[in-house]
């Protein structure tokens, strides 16, 4: 708020580029329809020049007006102002409560095998498919995984890939399983905490069929499951049958780009929705012995890439960011699964510059999360 006379607070937003920058003369007519201030036949930028006439009414509208601050070649702010009342409690009208989707059984319950190297996210997603009536088999990598759809009797409706595993990632093992079962192979979903399309995207090419994110929700699982399976009478052993029971692959599902954070993520410590799953899916005891074991890996995780940080070797945390990435995502911590996201993409890149500072706050999003999810856990259960 940057002025109030009383009643009505003034809201200023503001958002910096550092682009070409704009002349006071352009600057002058930049508000007004049909504007835009490169016509010439080859120009670089599209546009019908209303948005930012439609932007002034907008704010106008609102009790407040629009502006610009610029010079060429230096880059522009753009901001803008609203009035509003201070919202009191009283006055926020009832949340409807969310709905769940209505789960639709299999008349034969899908068999699922779920790849997964991290104790944490098998537990999580073992529970989640089995909540919705999926017979679950784990296998803790690549190669075990690849044992399990060997085995005769073992075929299974669809399998839950993790991408980044230590003996064998998982596109290697997808395609290993593609070779070995041939036509009858089941869809193979992409199960990981990459959030970058472009990764995304390159997982599909090199032969998964389909992506889920973590955190993985139960609405997201279910949206899978039957994007990909139908529900069917009594299982057939033969391999043949299997495949009739997959519809036809649709186009793969675009994968909503994650900005880059420019700083530390201001993301909440925890997710108080994926906190609320736990408890759903096991309970107290199941949720707070979740979040001790990963206390435990991540605070040793953490300790043992001090070490490479005094060095300045940042490419070897790209693993543990990685881990860090996806647990933390999984139970909720959105503050540190962001910092480790955001750190995993800037060593990528060879940007290390800050990579000192930025493992500092990997660290105090951590000391954040064990401090707050005891007393996030006693709220959930006092709620109920």
């Amino acid at each position: 708020s940057v002025s109030t006379d009383g009643e009505l607070h003034t809201l200023r937003f503001a958002v910096q580029d550092s682009g070409i920058g704009i002349s006071s003369e352009n600057a002058a007519r930049l508000f007004t329809n049909f504007t835009q201030l490169d016509t010439t036949p080859s120009k670089a930028y599209g546009g019908t020049g209303l948005g930012l006439s439609i932007s002034r009414q907008l704010a106008e509208l609102l009790g407040g007006e629009i502006g610009v601050l610029s010079d060429e070649g230096e880059g522009s702010v753009f901001w803008f102002t609203i009035a509003t009342r201070a919202a009191l409690r009283e006055d926020l009208p009832a949340v409807a409560p969310v709905r769940e989707p209505v789960f639709k059984p299999f008349e034969d319950p899908p068999r699922v095998l779920l790849v997964d190297d991290n104790a944490i996210n098998q537990k999580v997603g073992q529970r989640l498919l089995a909540r919705l009536g999926c017979e679950v088999d784990v296998a803790g990598g690549g190669p075990e995984a690849i044992r399990l759809v060997k085995t005769p009797g073992r075929e299974y409706d669809i399998v839950f890939m993790d991408i980044q595993m230590p003996d064998m990632d998982g596109v290697a093992a997808t395609a290993e399983i593609r070779r070995l079962l041939g036509p009858a192979c089941p869809p193979v979903v992409a199960m990981t905490a990459y959030s970058m399309q472009e990764d995304a995207g390159r997982f599909m090419r090199q032969g998964l069929d389909d992506y889920v994110g973590k955190p993985v929700k139960s609405r997201h699982l279910y949206e899978v499951l039957h994007r990909w399976l139908r529900p069917r009478g009594p299982r057939s052993t033969s391999a043949a049958t299997v495949a009739v029971g997959l519809v036809p692959p649709p186009a793969p599902v675009p994968i909503p780009a994650v900005p880059e954070p420019a700083s530390a993520p201001a993301e909440p410590v925890l997710d108080d929705a994926i906190l609320l799953q736990l408890m759903e899916l096991g309970g107290v005891e199941f949720t707070t012995d979740l979040y001790q074991e990963f206390e435990q890996e991540a605070g040793d995780l953490l300790r043992d890439a001090a070490p490479a940080v005094a060095r300045a070797e940042f490419r070897e945390l790209l693993p543990m960011l990685h881990q860090l990435k996806g647990t933390s995502a999984t139970l909720g911590g959105v503050a540190l699964a962001a910092q480790a996201r955001y750190l995993e993409r800037q060593f990528k890149e060879g940007r290390t510059d800050a990579g000192v500072a930025g493992f500092k706050v990997l660290e105090h999003y951590f000391a954040q999360f064990v401090a707050e999810y005891p007393a996030a856990v006693q709220r959930a259960t006092a709620a109920e």
